[in-house]
């Protein structure tokens, strides 16, 4: 599964070595510039782990969609609703800093392609559309280092969000990244823990708490399902806003 990355970073060129080349994007970027050379670079303080070794001169990116503000304050009322099964748990949860649809996996992307991969984003959020998608039950999830495991709830593989994520793939290569997951378990995680949650909680208690947040989606999805109108690219802990059609 991919997660929002924390600032990281692969090896600069050496001295004398030329910079890898990529097609030629244009880099005007919309918006404020990046300010690189402020953004902090301290390591998480709650026990989560880099997926890769932090190295000057790259940063963690990933491309998500973020959550709009009803489905933001649903997913709140909704962690509230079952917080006595939720925190009843002898190992202890968190809940998200923000709701999202991960669309890559995250990979360290050079500095100076930043401004490239960006560009290349935006301009396939203005050739995409916006699309809906359905909630397809909850389920706990594993990252693939076992290092940390998440509260999520599962959407439809639409059409449209499968197309957005193969053109992204075609996008993310080119960066030296790879592709996401064969078989995607797309998701809106909504509280996480450290470590494998199979091993760590009893069965009855999974099940008990996936049994209430079902319930609860139940009591609330629409049957139009849930609409999709922006990608955000994240590069350590900047941010790139970008609207679909």
């Amino acid at each position: 599964m991919a997660l929002v990355g924390y600032s990281s970073s692969e090896e600069e060129p050496e001295n004398g070595e030329e910079y890898s080349t990529l097609p030629h994007f244009m880099c005007d970027l919309e918006g404020d510039m990046v300010r690189f050379g402020n953004q902090s670079r301290n390591p998480p303080t709650d026990g989560r782990l880099r997926n890769f070794p932090h190295k000057h001169g790259n940063w963690a990116t990933s491309v998500f969609a973020p959550a709009n503000s009803a489905l933001e304050n649903y997913f709140r009322s909704l962690l509230n609703d079952v917080e006595k099964v939720l925190f009843g748990s002898r190992h202890q949860f968190h809940i998200c800093e923000d709701f999202h649809l991960s669309l890559t996996k995250t990979w360290p992307l050079l500095h100076h392609w930043i401004p490239g991969f960006t560009e290349a984003v935006r301009g396939l959020a203005a050739a995409s559309h916006r699309f809906s998608v359905i909630f397809d039950g909850a389920q706990f999830l594993v990252n693939e280092e076992g290092t940390r495991s998440f509260l999520a709830v599962r959407v439809n593989a639409s059409p449209n969000l499968l197309d957005v994520v193969r053109r992204l793939d075609e996008t993310v290569v080119l960066f030296r990244g790879e592709p996401y997951y064969k078989n995607p378990v797309f998701h809106f995680s909504l509280a996480w823990c450290l470590g494998d949650v199979n091993t760590l909680t009893p069965l009855d208690w999974r099940t008990a708490c996936l049994t209430a947040v079902n319930n609860s989606l139940g009591s609330w999805s629409p049957p139009c399902g849930l609409e999709i109108n922006s990608l955000i690219v994240q590069c350590g802990n900047e941010k790139f806003l970008f609207q679909l059609l």
